[in-house]
């Protein structure tokens, strides 16, 4: 949704009209308030209409500003626009709840075959026009032309994720053979400890104990480098993260579990 701060929708009804953006509004007028002001675009002279609040980070649009259709089809020519080669164009639709899409789909293949084929037949040109949730667009996107969506690669993220739990078993293994290794240094506190009626089971406690504790000290060493570093990450990456979004309850809850099974599963096998 567009969360107009100032202005009339109603007035984007005129070809020459545009809506801007909460920033790009500051940057052209600075702290002037909103008195219908107008810009220069090319050769023509645009009302400003209104001015929007800026999309919130998570979204897959960065809109600075927004125009008519109508004021495009007025600067591009009749036959360019009339054509059914030109694929520049992504159209968002807004279905019926409980709308059967692959019904749907099919209508619309039918539709566009049968519109495009005075043009493709002669050019021996194809089309496969199909719709897409905008839930799946930002991961789902990367190979479309000519979107101006911020999109990633699915493939990307998951390669990623491999990586990391690789890189994370290596962590885990190498834990495992230095406490297997230490495991001699501490058969007399074992002894010791067996002398004076120390059980099997509560020896394999004390040891997953231990591992879960340094495993949960990692973490909480982790997680404080990753809020001091994620500015530099984010500089890396091009990208903005936001810390209220990843840290929130759902997600520490989920990352001190993880941690946990991983000092269970880390300090198991020298116990044993």
């Amino acid at each position: 949704d567009i969360q107009l701060i100032a202005g009339d929708l109603k007035k984007m009804g005129e070809p020459k009209s545009v809506i801007l953006s909460e920033s790009l509004y500051y940057k052209f007028f600075g702290d002037e308030p909103y008195n219908e002001q107008t810009i220069k675009l090319t050769r023509s002279t645009l009302l400003v209409a209104g001015v929007y609040k800026d999309l919130p980070q998570q979204s897959h649009l960065r809109l600075d500003y927004i125009f008519p259709f109508k004021w495009a089809v007025q600067n591009i020519s009749e036959e360019r626009m009339n054509g059914w080669i030109w694929q520049q164009f992504y159209t968002y639709v807004q279905v019926h709840a409980g709308t059967d899409m692959t019904a749907f789909t099919d209508s619309w293949r039918k539709y566009v075959e049968e519109k495009s084929a005075p043009f493709r037949d002669d050019l021996d040109f194809s089309y496969k026009s199909f719709f897409q949730p905008i839930r799946d667009i930002h991961l789902g996107s990367s190979g479309f032309q000519w979107d101006i969506a911020v999109t990633n690669s699915y493939q990307s993220i998951i390669f990623l994720s491999i990586a990391a739990a690789i890189i994370l078993l290596i962590a885990c293994l190498n834990f495992i053979n230095l406490t297997t290794a230490q495991a001699l240094k501490r058969s007399k506190e074992v002894s010791v400890r067996k002398f004076i009626g120390a059980n099997r089971i509560q020896l394999l406690i004390q040891y997953g104990l231990e591992s879960c504790i340094y495993t949960l000290l990692a973490g909480t060493i982790s997680l404080g480098l990753f809020v001091l570093l994620m500015p530099v990450f984010q500089d890396f990456t091009a990208k903005i993260f936001l810390l209220t979004e990843l840290l929130s309850a759902a997600n520490l809850l989920i990352y001190f579990v993880v941690l946990i099974i991983l000092g269970v599963f880390s300090g198991w096998y020298p116990a044993l």
